[in-house]
């Protein structure tokens, strides 16, 4: 029997205490109280931010970053933002053209 989306989705997400909204909205809470010092010193790098107590790690390679976090703290619940920008990634559709 297969298992359903929801099933697998909980299967990834383990034991969060937050779903992925909260988790994100949180994160950026933290983030604006610090915004005006991370850009100036740190725009375009990575920081990880333990959505719970406001810890957070920088640097600018975003998976070395991850694995730091999860290594140090496996059971809290981190958020990944890309210092003075939206998001931390942007996805953009090239057109190939084979005539």
């Amino acid at each position: 029997m297969e298992e359903s989306i929801e099933m697998k989705i909980k299967e990834i997400r383990g034991n969060c205490k937050y779903s992925p909204e909260e988790n994100s909205k949180r994160a950026w809470a933290f983030y604006e109280e610090m915004k005006k010092e991370l850009e100036a010193r740190h725009k375009g790098e990575f920081i990880l931010i333990d959505v719970d107590t406001g810890d957070y790690f920088i640097r600018d390679n975003d998976l070395e970053l991850a694995f730091l976090c999860k290594e140090k703290y496996p059971d809290r619940q981190f958020h990944l933002i890309r210092i003075g920008y939206e998001s931390a990634y942007q996805l953009k559709s090239i057109k190939n053209d084979y005539r």
